[in-house]
């Protein structure tokens, strides 16, 4: 395993105990990248109140840069982390961000600039609303916001053009974006438990579509020729959606 000289270890208060709890973490092009993401993870979990002993648990990293991170709330007692860190923005390598059972109530626009980030999971949080931003995040492939509060989506998540898996059920949607027929690749959506009154017609022309769950929403008064693709979907749809 590469060594950092002694007088940086001192200098950053680190010991080679932690350097080696992962064996992901001897792998690194050099150690000024280590240093740098080291010091950004370290301080992202002093913000969330995580206990440095948790670092390879919650971390992986490759070639020297930080791939993976997992903030999920561990402990059902209490209510987790309040908010992102910004600074997570600076993990410029980052490919999985996961943030479940928390009270996080936004998102910071600085984690969509993350350009390798292919999945996001803030399942189970009180996030409100979703940032513009989110179409900057171009290989993003998986994206899982359910359980939270979200009331309305940016038509920019159209820009996603690599997302395949989008989470939403259980959220306060009244409506989906028009631009969400543009998502060539988005295979499976999940709109179960949400208050949506219609869907864009367009979604019927989505021809990568491969599974969509739309129960427990109002669906009611729809077009017929959305009605009948519904049914396609689900023969029980009108059922399944709480028309009075």
């Amino acid at each position: 395993m590469m060594r950092l000289p002694l007088i940086i270890v001192v200098a950053l208060g680190v010991s080679f105990s932690i350097f080696s709890q992962d064996s992901s973490y001897s792998s690194r092009e050099s150690s000024s990248q280590y240093i740098d993401d080291y010091m950004t993870i370290k301080n992202i979990l002093k913000e969330c109140g995580i206990s440095d002993s948790l670092l390879s648990l919650i971390s992986k990293m490759e070639d020297g840069k930080i791939v993976f991170l997992d903030l999920s709330n561990r402990d059902v007692g209490q209510d987790g982390i309040k908010a992102l860190p910004v600074i997570i923005g600076n993990l410029s390598a980052l490919k999985t961000l996961i943030a479940r059972d928390n009270v996080i109530e936004t998102i910071p626009p600085e984690i969509f600039k993350l350009r390798q980030l292919k999945t996001l999971i803030l399942s189970s949080n009180k996030i409100v609303s979703v940032p513009l931003e989110i179409g900057d995040c171009v290989n993003l492939d998986s994206l899982d916001l359910s359980h939270n509060e979200i009331e309305s989506l940016p038509g920019e998540l159209a820009d996603c053009k690599n997302m395949t898996y989008l989470h939403l059920m259980g959220n306060k949607l009244t409506a989906m974006p028009l631009s969400i027929a543009k998502m060539p690749k988005l295979k499976d959506l999940h709109l179960k438990d949400n208050r949506l009154t219609n869907l864009p017609e367009g979604i019927m022309s989505m021809k990568s579509l491969a599974y969509i769950d739309f129960q427990n929403n109002i669906l009611c008064n729809v077009s017929p020729k959305l009605e009948a693709w519904l049914k396609v979907k689900d023969k029980q749809y009108r059922s399944l959606q709480r028309c009075r």
